[in-house]
């Protein structure tokens, strides 16, 4: 589903979703606009069956969105503002110290190479 909101092209969301202007812009709330959304094919009915998309009207920046599991779970971000006038630099994602009695452990990826000694042996592979 995040595949939607970060670099899906509007054809192929077309195609995957079945979206609905579910609130007319100037009748309840000029200031949002509200899509629903309802995923066409088994792979993206497995991650939800339905959602919501929320957009400032004037911005078109989202401003909520709902989303509900095939279990029935539910998933909400409200985003009641952005600021796009703040510039980011890399050190704003440099994570806080350790809590006092605390120790941070860094987790290898799972596609690195695990560290250690080069095999002494080796053995053809068996057909």
């Amino acid at each position: 589903f995040m595949q939607f909101l970060f670099g899906m092209s509007a054809a192929d969301s077309k195609r995957r979703y079945e979206l609905k202007l579910a609130k007319d812009v100037n009748a309840e709330n000029p200031h949002y606009i509200y899509l629903d959304i309802k995923p066409r094919f088994e792979p993206d009915k497995r991650e939800f069956t339905r959602a919501q998309m929320v957009l400032f009207a004037n911005t078109m920046l989202p401003r909520r969105l709902w989303f509900e599991h095939p279990n029935g779970n539910e998933i909400l971000w409200d985003l009641p503002n952005f600021d796009t006038n703040t510039k980011l630099k890399p050190s704003d994602f440099t994570p806080p110290p350790a809590q006092q009695g605390w120790e941070t452990v860094k987790v290898p990826r799972l596609d690195a190479p695990v560290p250690g000694p080069a095999p002494r042996i080796v053995r053809p592979a068996s057909k």
